[in-house]
């Protein structure tokens, strides 16, 4: 599983839960009391932030009267995700190694300058 898979797995289980709260008519607030969660994790945890464990997707379909199964997501739901993901994480990536290889530049002509600095004064 590569990263944009991972990502778009937890944003499909986020949806998930957000749909299923919203069709039990319940705001983040009330669903984050029912299971023991700050509302700000169970935020987290809809945009696919905050990852989970198995016992608190259990808790959490359980409080909203659902099987568990309803909250995963299927391999199309992560895939349609990842489609539209990979662009952005391939355009992140991208991004990143120009900044490294502009610091690396950075870093060399530093490197340069004290060395034709050092042998300048060497000279003198």
């Amino acid at each position: 599983m590569n990263e944009a898979t991972e990502k778009s797995l937890f944003l499909a289980l986020g949806n998930n839960i957000k749909t299923s709260r919203n069709n039990a008519r319940l705001n983040q607030a009330h669903l984050a009391a029912m299971v023991g969660l700050s509302r700000t994790s169970l935020v987290n945890i809809e945009q696919g932030k905050q990852h989970p464990s198995v016992f608190m997707l259990w808790r959490i379909a359980d409080a909203l009267n659902i099987e568990l199964k309803e909250l995963l997501p299927g391999k199309a739901q992560v895939s349609a995700m990842t489609s539209g993901l990979q662009p952005v994480m391939d355009s992140i990536y991208i991004k990143n190694d120009q900044s490294f290889t502009n610091i690396r530049q950075f870093h060399q002509n530093i490197q340069d300058n004290l060395a034709h600095e050092s042998q300048a004064t060497e000279g003198d």
